[in-house]
């Protein structure tokens, strides 16, 4: 019979021993929880994705503000239809990016029940970070086929564990209202840490019947208006007290 070499078998051996010991290598342990978890939803087509230009500065003004503290950045992946063509196009585009929204909010309240929230969004992206903490998700007559599809609010009682809304160019009434989507409407327990900022003359924002965007909205990385929408949030953080440990989210 054909003996192996002992060199061979001694490499053999040592690559088993090797490979059963990654084997037996415990798991890497889950991600630490943050101090401050920052959700951030894109404008139409901002780039890139997921947190766009203007959610960059504004993580990045955020955790230059709260030094000393772990500020997690998020950006919710969803498509930021820009098909203003099709209005139908639009709507899904935000109903899909506030499920992506609401996922979020509840995964780290569950997973991280200390951690404080802060939730922000440009443009599109504004009116689903505001739908997605809103009560009323009411869609125009003609688009009541879709009702069914829409996001369910979520329990008023989540909003112990957000801090700070910031919402950059938020569409209009106006400019929702014409594509048959409701007004972006946060309950009265936000109203204490929610902010809005809208440049003049920015279409999106001011009030204009609905029409694509003009440059005046692309402003919003310029001009520090991301810092001050740090600086409000930053603000909200180092003000309010930590969550509780209560899950105040029903199972499932």
């Amino acid at each position: 019979m054909k003996m192996v070499p002992t060199a061979l078998l001694t490499c053999l051996g040592t690559a088993l021993t090797a490979a059963a010991t990654i084997v037996a290598a415990p798991q890497a342990s889950a991600a630490p929880c943050p101090s401050v978890q920052a959700i951030y939803a894109r404008g139409t087509t901002e780039m890139p994705a997921p947190l766009g230009a203007t959610g960059q500065s504004f993580v990045g003004s955020l955790q230059a503000q709260l030094p000393g503290q772990f500020v997690a950045g998020h950006g919710i992946r969803y498509a930021a239809s820009g098909n203003y063509a099709r209005p139908l196009s639009y709507v899904m585009s935000v109903r899909n990016g506030v499920l992506g929204t609401q996922t979020r909010i509840v995964n780290t309240i569950r997973r991280c029940p200390n951690t404080k929230i802060v939730l922000g969004g440009f443009s599109q992206g504004a009116a689903v970070v505001g739908y997605a903490i809103s009560s009323d998700l009411t869609l125009r007559k003609d688009l009541s086929i879709l009702q069914r599809a829409m996001p369910k609010p979520l329990p008023a009682s989540i909003a112990d564990h957000i801090v700070a809304v910031v919402l950059f160019s938020p569409p209009s009434d106006n400019w929702l209202g014409d594509i048959g989507a409701p007004p972006i409407r946060l309950g009265p327990e936000y109203a204490g840490k929610s902010m809005r900022y809208c440049l003049p003359f920015d279409n999106i924002c001011d009030g204009s019947p609905f029409s694509p965007p003009n440059p005046l909205h692309l402003a919003y990385v310029f001009g520090g208006v991301t810092y001050a929408g740090a600086a409000f949030a930053a603000g909200m953080v180092a003000s309010t007290d930590t969550p509780g440990t209560s899950d105040p989210l029903p199972a499932g």
